[in-house]
């Protein structure tokens, strides 16, 4: 179930990073947004799981953490594929 999870997110984010590269080609960095997003998102559950919470809950937001961080790696290599497919055109 958390494999899906992450997969479905992973999905989308690599999506909206591609949507907002073919979109918005003059704009280079707003493919990175999705990215960002999922970056801010990681570090702001890792934060609440190390200060924050207690018992299962930190464990929960830990889990949450790891799970931002795939999709912020799916979604930065999207990112950097594009680019690097946009640079040799």
């Amino acid at each position: 179930m958390v494999i899906f999870i992450i997969v479905l997110f992973a999905v989308i984010f690599a999506g909206a990073a591609c949507f907002l590269g073919i979109r918005m080609k003059s704009r280079r960095i707003l493919k990175y947004i999705p990215a960002g997003i999922a970056a801010s998102t990681a570090l702001g559950f890792y934060i609440k799981a190390m200060s924050f919470s207690e018992g299962f809950g930190a464990l929960g937001n830990f889990i949450m953490a790891m799970i931002s961080a795939a999709v912020f790696a799916a979604a930065l290599l999207a990112a950097l594929v594009m680019e690097l497919v946009n640079r040799r055109r």
